[in-house]
């Protein structure tokens, strides 16, 4: 007597497996790197940004000068004890330089913090739960964008320029009218995810809500994130120096690259080390942060994976 073949079920996954999630966004990541090394021009920009940021960060551990500090040398071409020469208070320029792309960053990065943030909240919750709460949130979100979002910077810049150490201030006020496309492109990706069998498979094993948006759904949204983040960074970067350049972002006696930039600029005929390099470097990191950003998205782009998962 032949016995009946034995059907093996598999016992079901917890409720925190990313169960039948893709691949996508957790083991491929060997395979996103790949990509990007292989994007010359993305890795030649990041190193040459780590460096630039490792160069403004450090400038108190290899430079003898300091931004505040004023010499009897004024008005100096560039030389081996002034890199950039100085201003006509005897201040090092390249010194001044490296404390403006240290403002310049800190404002980028914290400000692109604080707008991704909001950008995947409202993103996640309107995509997730739809219906009137979607409506609601994309209609102040495409109110934000209807906003003439200078002149309200200016204004608000203009409210808390005197306040001392105001650079966060600055950025806090760029992050409340960049988190609007982060918001768009979160929602389009949970849109997409949300009809996956994965997210059906969560909801079967009584999975909450924030626990599907959090470990199954933003996990394979995070290249979109990502890319969109690394692109917000430079917008900043470039809204804080026009803002500085009006004479409405970041307050003396601090500085920044586009304070810098705009103070050399009446100068530039007679006094070029005053204009320039402060602005080969604003527009140096930005290219490089941009290059980046297009690095990225092509190495999270999926339809590159033909080959390279082999």
């Amino acid at each position: 007597m032949v016995d009946a073949p034995v059907e093996v079920v598999p016992a079901p996954a917890a409720v925190g497996d990313h169960v039948g999630t893709p691949t996508a966004a957790g083991a491929s990541g060997r395979v996103v790197l790949r990509r990007f090394l292989r994007h010359r021009v993305a890795v030649g920009a990041l190193a040459v940004g780590l460096l630039m940021v490792v160069a403004s960060m450090f400038v108190d551990v290899y430079y003898p000068h300091s931004y505040d500090e004023i010499t009897n040398e004024l008005s100096q071409a560039p030389s081996a004890d002034h890199w950039f020469g100085t201003d006509e208070l005897g201040k090092d320029v390249y010194a001044k330089t490296m404390r403006g792309a240290q403002k310049s960053l800190q404002v980028g990065l914290v400000a692109t913090l604080a707008a991704t943030l909001a950008g995947v909240v409202v993103g996640a919750a309107a995509g997730w739960y739809r219906g009137w709460l979607d409506g609601a949130l994309m209609r102040v979100t495409d109110l934000f964008l209807t906003l003439p979002s200078l002149a309200v910077l200016l204004v608000l810049a203009n409210r808390y320029r005197e306040q001392a150490g105001n650079w966060w201030a600055i950025a806090l006020v760029i992050a409340a009218f960049a988190w609007m496309y982060q918001a768009r492109i979160t929602r389009s990706e949970i849109l997409t995810l949300s009809g996956r069998d994965y997210v059906a498979a969560a909801r079967a094993m009584g999975a909450s809500d924030l626990r599907i948006v959090v470990r199954h759904l933003l996990p394979n949204a995070i290249g979109s994130i990502i890319v969109n983040a690394t692109l917000t960074v430079a917008a900043v970067i470039l809204v804080e120096s026009s803002l500085s350049f009006l004479g409405f972002g970041v307050a003396p006696p601090d500085t920044s690259l586009g304070r810098l930039v705009d103070e050399g600029a009446q100068a530039a005929s007679t006094r070029p080390w005053l204009f320039y390099p402060p602005g080969l470097w604003l527009v140096t990191l930005l290219l490089c942060i941009n290059f980046v950003g297009d690095g990225l998205r092509d190495a999270f782009d999926p339809r590159r994976a033909g080959t390279d998962g082999r």
